[in-house]
């Protein structure tokens, strides 16, 4: 639906508005932008939704890449793990990053290994904070056959480039360093599932004068082989969540997370133990694991009534521990779902892949939306592939920023066999306080993003915020959420 005024343009936006300072626009213009608003027809109420997703690919696409394994976005950042891409040699792997741009997402670098070898499989796990991307390549031999290592990337001079090769500090073989990584704030995780014969550890890396180095080591408190503490993990404000789907501590393979918070002395100490409140042997718990502002969520993907059906669970940080705020299972629930393989949350919204979700095709996969108010987490949307195909196993792995999810679907031939692909949803942009409504409320929250500046108000994803952001916002305003 095009605005009902077409000569309505940027230059005249700026003769409208000649504040002096936004401020000003703040205290001035929000009331006749609201009545403005509401004459026209842009006020009312309806349902906000998701948005129907792009899809993203690599510029030279192939089958066997498996592009989407993993992915990560933040800040206008997309990064895809293809740990099986050949473009540094056979299935040495590779990590692609895109960037979101007024015409969608835009591919900007292949990252490889300066030290690449066949087989392995850089781009297994994926992060990206701080400028910085993580890349696990957990197949790689630098101290003995799948030792694993991790790669950090960042630009330099305007170009992406390798910056760090890190590797754990007693590396040894089969330990399969890289399987996991995290990154917040400076601090980087890699997780290594099968060290210490098999117990697992997690491995906190922080730039020091000018060098990553290791300052510490997480073992697991229950330190028993197979638990595989360290196969999934994030980073949050002073926290790390250490996923251990194999322990025992509530049930054989019931599994468990286990948290280790900043100490005073700026080391990082043992906080707690959680599992699920309904935990059940091989219930997986703590096959992935998000964290976002004292949120966090979980994912078991072989809980539930069937087998492999799965299970999410949102836990609240209180001042005094963590506690259970929710239980989230799929609409449907069915055997093999692999629901809750991959979550992501942020703010009030949680994500959780379902790779194996027939909804649109035999395991062609679906990421579950669910949003919480006054305490209650409820099932929101359901986000599939444009055109869902046998086996794309989107949902595999799950990321989310603002208003933004990104999923993996490393099974889509479009370009080959496993060529894979990721796909990217973005919350309808009128819809800009996320209160489930399009009404003028949504008009003042962007005025007063807009006035002060905030990163949110950048509506159309140029980096820039300007009158631009203003006609991109009142087009989606127009249109709604349909």
């Amino acid at each position: 639906m095009a605005l009902p005024f077409p000569a309505f343009s940027a230059s005249l936006f700026e003769r409208a508005w000649p504040l002096g300072t936004m401020a000003l626009m703040r205290r001035r213009s929000a009331p006749w932008f609201l009545a403005g608003c509401a004459s026209l027809g842009f006020a009312g109420a309806v349902a906000a939704q998701w948005l129907p997703g792009e899809r993203v690919a690599a510029q030279d696409a192939a089958a066997g890449d498996a592009f989407g394994f993993s992915v990560a976005t933040r800040g206008g950042a997309l990064v895809v793990g293809s740990p099986t891409n050949d473009a540094a040699g056979n299935d040495c792997g590779a990590t692609l990053v895109f960037e979101r741009t007024g015409d969608g997402w835009v591919q900007r670098a292949t990252l490889t290994a300066s030290d690449a070898k066949p087989g392995d499989w850089l781009g297994h796990a994926v992060a990206v904070d701080g400028g910085v991307v993580v890349a696990g390549a957990p197949l790689a031999d630098p101290a003995g056959s799948e030792s694993g290592a991790a790669y950090l990337f960042a630009q330099v001079a305007g170009e992406w480039a390798q910056v760090a090769r890190l590797v754990a500090s007693d590396a040894a073989a089969g330990a399969r360093f890289g399987y996991a990584v995290a990154a917040k704030d400076g601090v980087v995780v890699i997780g290594a599932y099968q060290a210490d014969g098999g117990r697992g550890a997690a491995y906190v890396f922080e730039e020091v004068g000018g060098v990553w180095e290791q300052t510490a080591r997480l073992a697991s408190p229950s330190a028993s082989v197979g638990s595989f503490f360290a196969q999934s993990l994030a980073a949050g404000d002073g926290v790390i969540a250490v996923g251990s789907m194999g322990d025992d501590s509530a049930g054989v393979d019931a599994g468990a997370v286990h948290v280790y918070v900043r100490g005073g002395d700026g080391g990082w100490e043992f906080g707690a133990t959680i599992t699920a409140a309904d935990a059940t042997a091989g219930a997986l718990f703590g096959a992935s694991v998000a964290l976002h502002d004292g949120v966090m969520a979980v994912g078991a993907m072989a809980g539930d009534s069937g087998p492999f059906t799965g299970a999410a669970y949102v836990f609240r940080e209180n001042g005094a521990g963590w506690t259970q705020e929710a239980r989230l299972a799929p609409p449907v629930p069915s055997p093999h779902l692999y629901f809750g393989r991959a979550v992501a949350v942020h703010g009030s919204t949680a994500a959780v892949g379902s790779y194996r979700d027939d909804t649109g095709a035999t395991d062609a996969g679906a990421v579950l939306v669910y949003e919480e108010a006054g305490g209650a987490w409820t099932h929101a949307a359901t986000l599939m592939a444009k055109s869902p195909d046998q086996g794309d196993w989107l949902g595999h792995a799950v990321s989310m920023d603002d208003g933004v999810i990104a999923a993996g679907a490393h099974g889509d031939d479009d370009n080959g066999a496993f060529s894979g692909a990721a796909w990217v949803f973005e919350r309808c942009r009128a819809d800009f306080n996320h209160d489930g409504e399009v009404n003028t409320l949504d008009v003042l929250a962007f005025l007063n993003a807009y006035a002060s500046g905030d990163p949110k108000a950048d509506v159309n994803g140029d980096g820039v915020i300007n009158t631009l952001d203003v006609l991109a916002f009142l087009n989606a305003y127009a249109a709604g959420c349909e």
